[in-house]
């Protein structure tokens, strides 16, 4: 079905939209910030879609609509703001529920982001760019949440969430692999799947969602 793709994108963010009216999250009085976060980071990840598509992967024609922007179907450029704005549903709920605890030292953080660079450049080097590019993103975007001082993978609700953003990924990605509405080509990747699902759309997903969630805060913060 050609609209496929589109109804994806709604189905994931009309359960967050409908319940984010709920007494204790108030998530509704967010949608603003939470947008303006997701509409804020989707060029960079929208710039790098538009620059491998053909070579990376490709979109199924029997289950995206024909128009075509940069190249992307109009739905991937969708997807980039609807998945955040699920995934923020999913970080608000669990601030009402847990407090900001630590869960690792800012040491261990700034080790992590620069142990990925330099693996991503022998990655790059080698052909395996999809890997090498994904782990890249994330070794910046743990970077940035030291830079700007967010403290997101310090908080121990991040684990939690993180969590439930990648069994996230399993039912999402999971379904664009297998009908597929995306198709991918090996050569690009370390060929590691789980399911139908490349392990590098994890990572990718992971650096995409926590950049969003520092703008997210940091929109938040100026506002209190």
């Amino acid at each position: 079905m050609a609209g496929e793709y589109l109804l994806f994108n709604l189905l994931v963010a009309v359960g967050p939209a409908i319940l984010s009216f709920d007494r204790q999250v108030h998530y509704h009085n967010k949608w603003g910030y939470a947008l303006t976060a997701a509409a804020l980071v989707a060029p960079i990840f929208l710039f790098w879609d538009a620059a491998v598509t053909g070579r990376h992967w490709q979109f199924s024609s029997e289950h995206t609509l024909p128009f075509r922007l940069l190249g992307l179907p109009i739905e991937e450029w969708l997807f980039f703001l609807t998945v955040p704005f699920a995934c923020l549903f999913v970080w608000e709920i669990l601030k009402t529920k847990n407090r900001a605890q630590q869960w690792i030292d800012q040491s261990q953080i700034y080790l992590l982001s620069g142990l990925f660079v330099p693996a991503a450049v022998v990655l790059l080097v080698v052909g395996k760019e999809y890997t090498g590019l994904a782990l890249l993103a994330f070794g910046v975007a743990v970077a940035g949440d030291r830079i700007v001082k967010s403290n997101i993978l310090q908080q121990k609700r991040t684990g939690r969430f993180f969590i439930l953003y990648w069994l996230m990924v399993l039912v999402c990605n999971g379904y664009l692999t297998a009908r597929p509405v995306v198709i991918y080509d090996s050569a690009y990747q370390l060929g590691f799947r789980i399911l139908t699902i490349p392990i590098e759309d994890f990572i990718y997903g992971s650096a995409h969602i926590l950049l969003v969630l520092i703008v997210y805060e940091n929109l938040l913060a100026r506002h209190r």
